[in-house]
């Protein structure tokens, strides 16, 4: 079985594992490094399949959505959703728009279908070209929650993208027309730097810097999850999550780029 699954393409694991080389308490080092067969990295969708079907240990991205937790009750698997940092959901636009602040009503309005151009925002007289992604990835998810009980309109075909950095892409180099918008997570724009032709929204008048996920003020926080059957008899799954919370393991979820879970 792989110990890890990370539909987030982040570099925790590798620090994690690198401290983790000394301790007695650990995975045989040796093993557990060789990345190819005990790390992967896939999408939220493909991740948590794999985690019912206990081809993985733990599985570390977004919180799961409401149908893939009923997928886990179906295969009566209870869940453990640990946070272990905080990031922030994020909204983005070409850099040559001039809408640098949205309302969270006004982003919901947008992705209902009651908002359609960008001048009923105070930007220029250009259609909304808003972007999705698939049911149930990380950031759709997100979206969903955000949503609450405002419904997304029906994306068409070429607004819904399958990969993050394509919804990315596509907003950076929309030739056929202007007007375009996505949502992410901040750690693939700014730290990734997947393209640089985008730029960050504030929500609420609140841009999501890292320090306004450590104070709280950005309105979109999430939370960075480690997820694992609730019955996984591997000890070394509860071995790594007391390090993972420890004051060591979250120092190393900040030197990533997160902020850890104590702000």
């Amino acid at each position: 079985m792989q110990f890890f699954q990370f539909p987030y393409p982040f570099p925790l694991p590798f620090h994690w594992l690198q401290k983790w080389k000394n301790k007695p308490c650990c995975i045989d080092w040796p093993v557990l490094f060789y990345f190819g067969t005990y790390v992967t990295f896939t999408n939220t969708i493909q991740a948590f399949y794999r985690l019912l079907n206990q081809e993985v240990d733990i599985l570390f991205g977004a919180r799961p959505s409401i149908e893939q937790y009923e997928m886990a009750k179906e295969m009566n698997m209870g869940l453990n959703v640990v946070p272990i940092g905080k990031e922030a959901f994020v909204f983005f636009v070409q850099e040559d728009n001039p809408i640098d602040n949205l309302t969270s009503d006004q982003i919901r309005s947008i992705y209902h279908g009651t908002i359609t151009n960008w001048k009923e925002v105070g930007g220029k007289d250009e259609e909304i070209q808003a972007f999705q992604r698939p049911k149930n990835s990380g950031s759709q998810t997100m979206m969903e929650y955000f949503m609450k009980d405002v419904s997304l309109k029906e994306a068409k075909t070429y607004e819904t993208i399958a990969a993050m950095e394509g919804v990315i892409s596509k907003v950076a180099q929309y030739n056929d027309e202007k007007g375009a918008m996505g949502y992410s997570f901040r750690y693939f724009i700014e730290v990734l730097q997947q393209e640089k032709n985008v730029k960050i929204l504030s929500v609420d008048g609140i841009y999501p810097s890292i320090e306004n996920i450590r104070n709280g003020s950005y309105p979109l926080i999430v939370d960075v999850c480690a997820i694992y059957n609730r019955s996984n008899s591997n000890e070394n799954v509860n071995r790594l999550m007391n390090f993972i919370l420890s004051k060591e393991g979250q120092a190393i979820v900040e030197q990533t780029g997160y902020s850890p879970i104590g702000g």
